[in-house]
């Protein structure tokens, strides 16, 4: 209902929808839950992009590398002890780049949103795809964000550790996995608010971390009742739908 007040009268309008078309998902939705699975076939720092940069024709900007010196005939220069010696003047290798080659190739092959033929479609410059971060924490995706993927996900890491005691020291990829996850889940929390979709993303996340089995295989509903325990404490994948009968 809209109202407005003329000069001589005023009038009321009762408008409908402009769209018969029903919202099911929005962008937003449609990222995060990619970056959910793309993290989960073992991607962690590509489903990060999503959140930092968003799959945009500005993501090689990021790309970890690892360039040699090459001799005249070029071939690698060693050094002394038989290393092949890095060329640091091509090289990307501090943590302000974070896709490594595996991500990349994955994300201009099989899902080719960086490949030649899609970049007009992912193209930073005509299309507004922006990491999904950024909607609500700023200026996020800048190279020298202090947002990084090391940094960010080894302190979740620490604090996952921390909650659950699990003594972890030295980090592996199911480590950053299980992390990168948990920074979705937050994400999920942020950008979905009072939409109603908390409790099954959060069941959907504990059933990945079951399945996994990274810390054991019941980890995914201690992690549930961690998360539910001031609104419904003891509360597994076991015993949050009432039985069929």
């Amino acid at each position: 209902m809209t109202q407005s007040n003329g000069d001589k009268s005023s009038f009321v309008y009762c408008q409908k929808p402009s769209t018969a078309y029903i919202l099911l998902y929005r962008n937003a939705t449609v990222w995060l839950h990619l970056a959910e699975a793309i993290n989960r076939m073992g991607y962690p720092d590509a489903a990060f992009a999503i959140l930092k940069n968003g799959l945009n024709s500005e993501l090689p900007n990021f790309r970890y590398l690892e360039v040699y010196q090459k001799d005249n005939e070029g071939n690698d220069i060693v050094d002394e002890d038989g290393n092949k010696v890095l060329d640091m003047t091509q090289s990307h290798i501090d943590d302000k780049y974070y896709l490594t080659p595996e991500s990349y190739e994955l994300l201009t092959t099989k899902l080719s949103f960086l490949s030649q033929e899609n970049a007009a479609i992912f193209s930073s410059e005509t299309n507004d795809i922006v990491g999904i971060h950024a909607h609500g924490a700023g200026a996020v995706g800048d190279l020298y964000s202090t947002y990084r993927y090391s940094s960010v996900v080894e302190e979740k890491i620490a604090d996952i550790s921390n909650k659950f005691n699990l003594g972890l020291t030295d980090y592996t990829k199911e480590d950053y996995i299980n992390a990168v996850e948990d920074l979705l889940c937050d994400e999920y929390a942020m950008e979905f608010a009072f939409e109603g979709t908390r409790f099954s993303d959060l069941r959907r996340l504990t059933l990945h971390k079951n399945r996994a089995g990274t810390y054991s295989g019941n980890f995914g509903d201690i992690w549930l009742s961690h998360k539910l325990q001031n609104n419904a404490a003891g509360i597994t994948t076991k015993n949050c739908y009432l039985p069929y009968r």
